[in-house]
């Protein structure tokens, strides 16, 4: 016969299984309030945007892309001479990622100029798939951990990243390639993207249907140094030869590409432009969008 556990164990036993039900009664709840998550808050910015009210004669530039975009360009609210009124949306890596469901928004309310630097255009599906189910297991794990902890909800990096559009990247904050070894390793990586990686065909779509609709689409590639460039021009003319099959240019889709620098001061890691190579980039990328607007008139 087995022995009888103590008397002691069956409260304890009763206790935890309360708690464990009154744990996910809570998460229920939790779960079930409307939050912002990194994806909803993306669609909120792009929304709040493009529904600014129109003044006459100003030209709506929305830039999207990834932390290149960020770094090479000013704050949103830009503003020119001539009336460019200039916001951006970033994600910080490849891919549209949690800016997907901002796509509507964009279609709904469309800017007079939709800028998209390449890299948003770079996918691989099944990773996508994979990565989408990792951040919901992610997610819903959090939910649960915040019931306890309620300042595990302020470190969302994603939210952060997205309440920060209108901050500057700082060199310091990018990993450099210290040695000939990890600039080798950084440019095999390049490489594999540009061979592997396919053109997302939700966003491709979608500016097929804007450029349709008279919204200027300009894919842009923001350069990165001289040195990177070199080793990895076949690939990426490979993987551009493909988007233009894609995305024939036309009268309403322009390729642009920005002037690529020796390193120097110019970029933080050989790849993000620093504020030096910012303004160097602004003065080819000012010229390039007051094109875009007298071809609109």
């Amino acid at each position: 016969m087995r022995p009888v556990p103590p008397l002691w164990v069956w409260p304890l036993g009763t206790g935890l299984a309360a708690g464990v039900a009154l744990l996910m009664l809570l998460w229920v709840n939790h779960a079930t309030r409307p939050a912002i998550e990194p994806s909803g808050r993306a669609a909120a910015y792009a929304r709040q945007v493009l529904d600014l009210p129109r003044v006459p004669g100003n030209i709506r530039v929305l830039g999207m892309g990834s932390s290149l975009l960020v770094a090479a360009t000013p704050p949103p609210a830009y503003q020119t001479a001539s009336h460019l009124r200039w916001n951006r949306l970033s994600n910080p890596g490849l891919g549209m990622d949690f800016l997907g469901p901002s796509l509507p928004e964009v279609e709904q309310h469309p800017p007079d100029i939709l800028v998209i630097e390449k890299n948003l255009l770079l996918v691989d599906p099944q990773h996508q798939m994979m990565g989408r189910l990792r951040s919901n297991v992610a997610l819903g794990l959090k939910k649960i951990a915040a019931i306890a902890i309620p300042s595990l909800i302020q470190s969302e990096p994603m939210l952060e990243v997205l309440q920060r559009q209108d901050e500057k990247i700082f060199c310091e904050q990018l990993p450099k390639q210290n040695n000939a070894i990890d600039f080798k390793n950084y440019i095999h990586f390049l490489n594999i993207i540009y061979n592997s990686l396919q053109v997302d065909p939700t966003l491709s779509s979608a500016l097929q249907r804007l450029s349709k609709r008279g919204v200027s689409i300009v894919i842009l590639d923001i350069q990165r140094s001289i040195p990177v460039e070199r080793q990895t021009a076949a690939a990426k003319q490979a993987w551009f030869a493909q988007l233009r099959q894609l995305l024939p240019p036309g009268a309403r889709l322009t390729y642009l590409t920005s002037p690529s620098y020796d390193s120097g001061t110019l970029y933080c890691d050989g790849s993000h432009l620093s504020p030096a190579g910012s303004r160097r980039f602004m003065a080819w990328w000012t010229p390039e969008l007051l094109q875009l607007q007298k071809a609109m008139h």
